[in-house]
């Protein structure tokens, strides 16, 4: 999923004691942090991550607040990436109130820095707390919100179909379901041609990935459990060796247990 990259640890120090004076090097390092953490906590889970990486979103919001001239809106929407992040690991630490924060400073700063990549993918990250929170009509509202961008990598739009088909999966509507898993394969394969010009916050969005997404949604209907196990299976045997103990895996291995129970 993410890459290690070199860090100039020197200038990063730099940076967070001169946060006005951030040049686009310097900026381009603090993004290199971010893709390395979203990789470190791949491969080590979200717990060792989890405390260094709120002192690097505070840093982003003072360099977003001080930096000046042509670099502002980058640094504005570096700020937003952060805080997207940081989001997700609130929400896999349980503190649901502080992931909403994250969430609604991020499209803020999206919104600043004219990222509709950032905020259909915030969006869309608000619609997942909603999941996690069990509120299914949200669900569903959040990744239609989400869907409403339309030029941006088209992963994000294949994620929301099947976003949204959980939610209807949960209130029971497999026509809704269906429509929106055969509406994802063709932004899925569209999303793999993409993938590496897209937005760095999609680096893991593999093929094993679709197959994982597309038995959650499935996952949720008894008359789709046998094709729900299938892709699941499938997508976690494709896993590569660094992903398959990561903390959001545990999800989908639940989503197994649940659709092979389904079957009998």
């Amino acid at each position: 999923m993410g890459t290690h990259m070199d860090i100039d640890h020197d200038r990063l120090n730099h940076t967070a004691h001169n946060p006005r004076g951030v040049d686009r090097a310097g900026l381009a390092n603090f993004a290199a942090v971010l893709a390395a953490t979203r990789s470190l906590e791949d491969e080590i889970g979200v717990d060792p991550v989890y405390g260094a990486t709120q002192r690097y979103l505070a840093l982003a919001e003072t360099i977003a607040d001080e930096a000046r001239g042509d670099i502002q809106r980058d640094a504005i929407d570096l700020a937003g990436q952060w805080a997207q992040y940081t989001g997700w690991l609130h929400i896999a630490a349980g503190h649901f109130n502080e992931a909403a924060k994250c969430f609604a400073w991020s499209l803020e700063w999206a919104d600043d820095a004219e990222d509709d990549d950032l905020a259909a993918t915030v969006w869309s990250w608000r619609g997942h707390l909603a999941w996690v929170l069990g509120h299914t009509g949200r669900v569903i509202s959040l990744s239609r919100r989400a869907q409403r961008y339309r030029d941006i990598y088209a992963g994000e739009r294949a994620y929301d179909c099947l976003q949204e088909a959980r939610g209807h999966a949960v209130a029971g509507s497999a026509y809704m379901v269906d429509r929106l898993v055969d509406e994802s394969h063709e932004l899925a394969e569209q999303a793999l041609l993409e993938l590496e010009a897209a937005p760095p916050w999609h680096y893991y969005r593999s093929p094993e990935f679709w197959d994982l997404e597309r038995g959650r949604a499935l996952s949720r209907l008894p008359a789709r459990a046998e094709q729900a196990v299938t892709y699941l299976e499938a997508g976690l045997a494709a896993l590569p060796e660094s992903q398959r103990d990561t903390d959001w895996i545990t999800d989908y291995r639940r989503d197994l247990e649940h659709a092979q129970a389904l079957c009998g």
